[in-house]
């Protein structure tokens, strides 16, 4: 059920927003929009016939993607690398949007630390891991260790939500889902920041204490900018009688704007 409804979000978002743009701006995206659609119904065509044999739809998009890649048949559009960042931002966000209506803050509030503690915890434990064992066993620097345990301990919303989504819906393993998706975003940002710190430490040989109060400081912001916003909405949507839809293309063009703004 998630996976249809993301499917539709997904492809009504990128026709409309890619084509608004290649209509007034660019109008050769269009082929790649085209494009990009074959390519998408060929991945949900066989995420369908693949779930009917009891085999999980991403172990198809991972076999279509090595097969279409440039490793093997090559039948990936090189036309879509113009648009690739683009895609994979619409369908982080769609699914970290989608994730973010699952949750419900009065129980992960109930769940008390145990929800904190997944927000970093693992990923440190792997980080540290790797630390330990990478320079005795790949013979890199333990900088370099620090690094491939931030790749390593990285977490896919791509892979975790939907899943996680599926078992909220079923009423499976209890408060278990709601922790893991919650604590899944902010690891994210957790290992992320830790990553950027080590990357510019070692290519400046130099490192920068301040880069690590990014993470508590990302996290705080980032809750306080989503407050606002979701209290704005929210007395946005009370003003107006709006239909589910128009609401959630509110929702997803400001995250859009958010997403776009956080370049300049």
């Amino acid at each position: 059920m998630f996976y249809n409804k993301t499917a539709i979000m997904l492809m009504t978002s990128i026709v409309f927003y890619y084509g608004v743009i290649s209509f007034f701006i660019r109008k050769e995206l269009i082929s790649y929009v085209l494009k990009f659609i074959f390519s998408f119904f060929v991945g949900v065509i066989g995420g369908i016939l693949f779930e009917k044999i009891k085999i999980p739809k991403i172990v198809f998009y991972l076999i279509i993607g090595i097969l279409f890649g440039g490793g093997c048949l090559n039948l990936i559009y090189p036309s879509l690398d113009v648009i690739s960042d683009y895609l994979r931002q619409i369908a982080l966000i769609i699914i970290l949007t989608r994730s973010g209506l699952a949750l419900d803050f009065k129980s992960l509030i109930k769940i008390g630390r145990p929800a904190i503690l997944m927000c970093f915890l693992p990923a440190s434990f792997e980080i540290i891991g790797i630390i330990i064992f990478g320079p005795l066993l790949l013979n890199i620097s333990y900088l370099e260790a620090t690094l491939l345990g931030c790749v390593l301990g990285a977490v896919s919303p791509a892979i975790v939500a939907p899943r996680m989504l599926t078992m909220i819906e079923n009423k499976e393993g209890g408060d278990i889902p709601k922790v893991i998706m919650a604590g899944a975003s902010c690891d994210d940002i957790y290992v992320i920041v830790i990553f950027y710190a080590c990357l510019n430490t070692l290519k400046t040989s130099s490192f920068n204490f301040l880069s690590i109060l990014k993470i508590p400081s990302s996290i705080i912001l980032g809750v306080l900018l989503g407050l606002l916003i979701g209290i704005g909405l929210i007395n946005l949507y009370k003003c107006f009688k709006l239909n589910s839809t128009i609401k959630v293309i509110i929702m997803l063009g400001v995250s859009f704007l958010i997403v776009w703004l956080e370049n300049y």
